[in-house]
């Protein structure tokens, strides 16, 4: 179906991006051109090579390069997917594409107060196909239940640092464990409008939860979402009264590997992390939210900063 035609990927956000280029790894496309209008320090890992895209007209590349079909991640913070899209269809071209959480299905097909839909669709799993189903999303696409192509790459993976030297410069002792947060960017979507939360809301209760706790034998790595606004956030979290904090700017895959704790909202690197059986928790304040991994029932759930101390002590 794919490894013997030629093919044009397209992503921006990394939850798509992973996906695609693990389809791409996985099958062993050879005959094959992949874009982006991002970077990411990921692409290493795949050893394939991604076409930075910015100012070009996607209808020029569709025209030069000339592929059998169009395979997209789909992303809220780029049209780049949809751009592609739509010029495919101008031209009849197959095209297909991947989503990859349980969210916003109908906003990742939106450009400019328009629709536009691939041929088919592939989806995680049986729970995000009934989603789909529910946003009438099958009147304009096929749907197809292909589990998640980079938690496939995952099960194969190899490390590539040592626990011990995980952090440059600092030795992880044996009983240490290793907490990572990685919360999700609700503020750029106004978080405390839509969910009367974002994650800075979340780092605090955190910090407060973390400070009950009777024991120094852990270490918090933070790991940024690749859209968060690092700077005003970094900010916040050197204000706290934690001392025992790194940052890990490296790919999220080693850390995930060796963490022990994986704390975070509801983003996909938790769902990476499950992959890997690691203990997950899942900081939700109150809020009018619909929990989205909810029915996968991944993680310890705490709505309050004592239910999270609580699911903290379990962990540790």
């Amino acid at each position: 179906m794919f490894k013997n035609r030629k093919g044009l990927f397209v992503f921006s956000d990394p939850g798509g991006a992973k996906p695609i280029l693990s389809f791409v790894y996985n099958n062993n496309i050879n005959n094959y051109k992949i874009i982006s209008d991002r970077k990411y320090d990921f692409y290493s890992d795949f050893n394939l090579e991604v076409n930075s895209f910015f100012d070009q007209n996607e209808e020029e590349l569709l025209h030069e390069f000339k592929p059998d079909y169009l395979f997209t991640g789909t992303s809220y913070t780029s049209n780049i997917e949809l751009r592609f899209i739509r010029a495919a269809k101008k031209i009849g071209l197959t095209c297909y594409s991947y989503i990859d959480h349980y969210t916003n299905y109908i906003e990742r097909f939106s450009l400019n107060d328009e629709l536009y839909f691939p041929d088919k669709i592939f989806l995680v799993d049986n729970f995000a196909k009934e989603i789909a189903v529910k946003n009438n999303i099958s009147a304009h696409s096929k749907l197809e239940v292909s589990g998640n192509f980079y938690h496939k790459f995952l099960k194969d993976w190899i490390p590539k640092t040592s626990r011990e030297n995980l952090i440059n410069n600092y030795k992880i002792s044996f009983n240490e464990k290793i907490i990572v947060f990685a919360p999700d960017p609700l503020s750029n979507i106004n978080g405390k409008e839509k969910f009367l939360f974002d994650e800075v809301d979340v780092w605090n209760d955190f910090v407060s939860a973390i400070e009950k706790i009777k024991t120094n034998d852990f270490l918090v790595i933070i790991k940024f979402h690749p859209n968060q606004d690092i700077k005003s956030f970094s900010k916040i979290i050197n204000k706290s009264s934690l001392s025992n904090i790194f940052y890990y700017e490296n790919n999220s895959i080693d850390l995930l590997y060796h963490a022990d704790i994986v704390v975070g909202i509801f983003s996909s690197i938790l769902i990476e992390a499950n992959v890997f059986k690691k203990k997950i928790i899942r900081h939700i304040p109150a809020s009018p939210m619909k929990d989205p991994l909810l029915a996968l029932g991944i993680g310890l759930v705490s709505k309050n900063k004592r239910e999270l101390c609580e699911n903290l002590i379990l962990t540790l």
